[in-house]
């Protein structure tokens, strides 16, 4: 599929519960092209495998906990669908046995970038086929200048529906909106949802006070719930313009406020009986704690644009080489031999292009030089001036002063001398072991002991995996943060239980050989997702 550059000044945000995205397929594809939307927060998915939809990225969090303990899993879900052309990436994913969340930040132009949060709270019901207990706390919703929280909450208050009468649950999430600097943009003289012939409006679209509320009801979509439709202010990327990575800057983070964010949620976390409540609910908590105490820089390029070989060319040889490996990390795109001998090609020429504007930019260095000697010894000089390589001088051996000139005495000097040495103890560093008397069998828990070593064996500046959960927030964990990893490694020992994330690694092609490619030496290596 081609993707085009979103060229407007506002961004279409639509919000929909689809009742069961299999049934509701065909009219939100033509809705999507109708109305062409950037992004599009389903609710009630009922997926139980990826959703793909060409020219979108789809990011999604199917329901993974029943109503009932020992019940099969049905309904529930969350997706977001955004226009390829836009910069995403997903920052939270929070499921528990009643809310489902699904976070994504949209990079502009110019201007900080837009956080939405679409979440689904279903009616719970006190009966014997649902034993959940509603525990939404609204005040772990995002919130902020530029943060947009939408969804079906299936919560009522009089600010945005004057159909159904108001609830606890309506008031508490709207004395936090007021407290936040949030309001409903919803018409509340308008009914997103119609069922025979009660009306209500369950679905909401909140956004910041200071932001003039743009909101349209769209046309059913073979659901009882009616699409909202929000416009706010964006400002779009520049075609092809070199991306600039937010990266966490570990010199500047406030260790002290991290620890006390996450202790704040530990005993929320502690009370978590199911594994995967609990994992979900650790993830979150470290990645509130990292956005509250760890600041954040972009990417300088600066450091680039400086180099000698930094050109225009290159430049676009880059971002076409970037580009094509985007595509074939995408999950919905199926990744043939032909992809990877592209790749191979693009990166050729990438190399050969620096290479060739480093030699361009040396000859004009030196082209005023007066020298007699080759471009070789040219090089070796500046560099031995500039003391990156040392100069090469002969050394004499000699034994009782005087100098051995046989080779084979000289072969024998030094194997007696290795003789000597090697019957030395070597003094190695080594790494933290186990306290033996520590270590407990496969049938019993960890414990703290066990938990310190893996944390101190944890190397610091690596890639996180698809949480996004770095190293260096697990080994700055305080006691009680430690005490919560800890709960939660053992349940999931325990019960055997694994989050989705852990079994999904990022597919990086390598090449495995130098010379002509088959489509089986240009396979993917598909490295392991560690936990946490």
């Amino acid at each position: 599929t081609t993707t085009t550059t979103t060229t407007t000044t506002t961004l279409k945000i639509v919000s929909v519960n689809c009742g069961n995205w299999g049934s509701s397929r065909s009219e939100i594809m033509e809705g999507l092209k109708a109305h062409d939307i950037d992004i599009l927060c389903m609710q009630e998915t009922w997926a139980r495998t990826v959703i793909t939809v060409p020219g979108y990225t789809v990011y999604q969090q199917n329901r993974t906990i029943a109503r009932k303990q020992g019940r099969t899993i049905a309904g529930g879900g969350v997706a977001i669908l955004c226009k390829e052309a836009l910069r995403t990436l997903q920052t939270t994913t929070y499921v528990d046995r009643v809310t489902e969340r699904i976070d994504i930040i949209v990079r502009q132009g110019n201007g900080p970038s837009i956080n939405i949060c679409n979440v689904y709270r279903p009616p719970v019901k006190s009966s014997p086929e649902d034993d959940r207990i509603d525990d939404f706390d609204e005040t772990e919703l995002p919130c902020g200048q530029n943060t947009y929280v939408v969804g079906d909450f299936n919560l009522h208050h009089k600010s945005w529906d004057t159909f159904a009468a108001g609830d606890k649950g309506g008031e508490r999430l709207y004395t936090w909106m007021c407290e936040v600097g949030m309001k409903p943009w919803n018409d509340r003289e308008e009914a997103t949802r119609l069922s025979g012939d009660q009306r209500s409006s369950p679905d909401v679209i909140f956004g910041p006070c200071n932001v003039k509320a743009d909101w349209e009801m769209l046309e059913n979509w073979n659901s009882d719930h009616s699409p909202i439709q929000a416009l706010i202010p964006f400002s779009p990327h520049k075609e092809n313009a070199p991306v600039r990575k937010k990266v966490w800057c570990w010199s500047k983070a406030d260790w002290n406020k991290y620890n006390a964010e996450l202790d704040k949620k530990v005993p929320m976390i502690l009370r978590c009986k199911q594994p995967l409540e609990s994992i979900y609910r650790l993830t979150a908590t470290i990645l509130e704690a990292a956005k509250c105490a760890i600041p954040r820089k972009l990417q300088s390029l600066t450091a680039r644009q400086t180099k000698c070989w930094w050109t225009e060319e290159v430049e676009q040889l880059i971002l076409k080489r970037n580009n094509l490996i985007k595509r074939m990390q995408k999950a919905t795109y199926v990744v043939g031999a032909a992809d990877y001998v592209q790749l191979k090609k693009i990166r050729e020429e990438v190399k050969e292009a620096i290479e060739r504007e480093k030699q361009k930019a040396w000859e004009h260095k030196i082209e005023k030089l007066d020298h007699y000697t080759g471009m070789r010894e040219v090089f070796k000089a500046v560099k031995v001036m500039d003391g990156r390589t040392v100069k090469s001088r002969s050394c004499k051996l000699q034994e009782d002063g005087a100098e051995v000139v046989d080779i084979i005495e000289c072969c024998n000097i030094l194997n007696k001398h290795y003789a000597e040495v090697s019957k030395r103890h070597a003094v190695y560093p080594l790494h933290p072991r186990l306290n033996t008397s520590a270590i407990t069998t496969s049938e019993s828990p960890f414990n703290n002991v066990e938990l310190d070593t893996a944390l101190q064996r944890l190397e610091t500046h690596k890639s996180p995996g698809i949480d996004q959960v770095h190293n260096e927030m697990l080994i700055k964990m305080g006691p009680k943060a430690r005490e919560a990893l800890l709960h939660t490694i053992n349940q999931s020992w325990e019960t055997s239980t694994l989050s989705p994330k852990w079994k999904k690694a990022r597919t990086k092609p390598l090449q495995t050989r130098q010379g002509p490619y088959t489509q089986k030496q240009l396979l993917p290596r598909r490295p392991y997702q560690q936990p946490l």
